[in-house]
């Protein structure tokens, strides 16, 4: 596998992501259908983004770490999916000490979100937000900051000729992590928190390409990650843990492309969803 990716490389394996970002962006009646309040490329290190939903108080990062071509030329690009909590929400004390000591210092960003209107007449001014705060680790401290941490779930995206044929996420109902001795030390509600960046993301590509969503949504038994005393991270089978893998087939074109079809996507897959889970 290939995990050097530099922007440029973007471009080139996976431009369908570059596209999604800019259709985001340009498309304000879609996002707000959609319920994605803001999103921001992140620059630092291998490319990724930050993404604020409007029904969760914390903040989304999709980061690029891998690529790999298949002996049948399938190009696969997978991202790490890390949450970074208000430092109020329910579940903020489920995140590890040091997940919970670093989001409580000033390698954060807490400021208001600040974006530039247009106010039709050729005008722009700042916007600020007084009830969404950037909540992202500050530039200069993200590579400070240790990879394994705020992490609730993977992204895979797999393509053909550069064309998107499948987006998969993968979580599990807790993301667990316990000490030598067993004591859990991180616990956090990985489906809560990815659930709720599935149905956009999804719709969004749908949107993007036309095309109707196929649902497939597999589980089975998830792990727990054991930190030994010598610093050795070992995963081990738990039957108290489920793993979720939602994946998604782009099938026929359909001429989905406003924000009206962008509700009724984002209604289906989240009812697609909390069928197959709770079915």
């Amino acid at each position: 596998m290939d995990t050097h990716i530099s922007a440029a490389d973007v471009l080139v394996i996976a431009p369908y992501l570059e596209a999604l970002w800019q259709y985001l962006s340009e498309e304000a009646k879609v996002r707000k259908a959609l319920g994605i309040s803001y999103l921001s490329y992140d620059w630092t290190g291998l490319p990724g983004w930050f993404l604020w939903l409007e029904n969760m108080p914390g903040t989304y990062q999709i980061k690029l770490w891998g690529h790999e071509i298949s002996d049948l030329g399938f190009s696969s690009t997978h991202a790490l999916i890390r949450y970074y909590p208000d430092t109020n929400e329910s579940f903020f004390d489920k995140y590890s000490k040091e997940e919970q000591r670093i989001r409580n210092t000033d390698f954060f960003d807490s400021r208001p979100i600040k974006t530039i209107k247009n106010d039709g007449d050729g005008y722009e001014h700042i916007d600020v937000d007084p009830n969404k705060t950037m909540g992202i680790p500050k530039p200069k401290m993200r590579e400070m900051i240790h990879p394994s941490l705020f992490i609730a779930g993977e992204m895979d995206f797999v393509s053909n000729n550069r064309t998107i044929q499948s987006v998969t996420f993968r979580t599990q109902s807790h993301c667990r992590t316990c000490n030598s001795g067993g004591d859990i030390i991180r616990d956090i509600p990985g489906f809560q928190i990815i659930k709720n960046l599935v149905a956009p993301i999804l719709s969004a590509f749908c949107l993007l390409t036309s095309s109707r969503p196929q649902l497939n949504i597999d589980s089975a038994i998830g792990e727990t990650i054991y930190a030994e005393t010598d610093g050795a991270l070992v995963s081990k089978q738990n039957e108290t843990v489920q793993e979720y893998i939602i994946s998604m087939r782009l099938t026929e074109e359909t001429g989905l492309l406003n924000e009206t079809h962008a509700k009724h996507l984002l209604k289906e897959i989240r009812q697609t969803m909390e069928g197959e889970i709770n079915g």
